[in-house]
């Protein structure tokens, strides 16, 4: 009697020791799937932050290496001389203006041409996406105020003409609507690769 009291009290001791050996192994499991979550977050967070800094300062470069080659190309010249020489003779058809380098694009021409035909008024540059074609300004002027204050300019000038000229105002903004869709893609695919990998 005492024997067969024995062995069940070893068979329920052993089965208790399973039970709680499954449970510690859940638990120990369900551990080690938390850290990897919060592993997988940190790693998808800091990679999109690092894709969103990294395509800004890819795109920031190119602009700026792009404005000083047009400045070697056609230096800028001060505003007073441009509306002196263009503006207030009628010559000016549309005005771009680069807010990020505080200078202004001039064009006494039409562009219509077709970046297919590169002609003497057209520039040809090399970048990361292949060849690039981009119309030359005629000249390049300094402005270090806000654009809102250059247009309440132009049309101060135009006033003062008889036959004023119809003048393309744009705003070049750092950055485009263009390049917000770049950084935002580059952001959105470097969190997607983070997120598909193994942890």
């Amino acid at each position: 009697m005492i024997s067969f009291q024995l062995i069940g009290r070893s068979i329920v001791s052993k089965f208790k020791y399973v039970q709680i050996r499954q449970m510690n192994g859940s638990g120990y499991d369900t551990a080690r799937q938390q850290q990897r979550n919060l592993r997988r977050k940190y790693s998808i967070i800091g990679c999109t932050c690092m894709m969103f800094f990294g395509s800004h300062g890819v795109l920031l470069w190119r602009r700026r290496s792009e404005n000083r080659a047009l400045n070697k190309e056609i230096p800028p010249i001060p505003y007073v001389e441009f509306e002196r020489d263009y503006l207030l003779t009628g010559k000016v058809k549309s005005i771009v203006v680069h807010p990020h380098f505080q200078v202004c694009d001039a064009y006494t021409e039409r562009k219509d041409l077709t970046p297919e035909k590169v002609s003497k008024s057209m520039l040809q540059s090399k970048t990361f996406f292949g060849q690039k074609f981009f119309y030359k300004p005629q000249v390049r002027f300094i402005f270090e105020d806000k654009p809102a204050v250059l247009e309440q300019h132009i049309l101060d000038a135009q006033k003062t003409l008889e036959q004023p000229p119809e003048i393309h105002f744009e705003v070049n903004s750092f950055p485009s609507y263009r390049e917000l869709a770049f950084i935002a893609g580059s952001a959105i695919f470097g969190a997607a690769c983070i997120g598909l990998m193994k942890f």
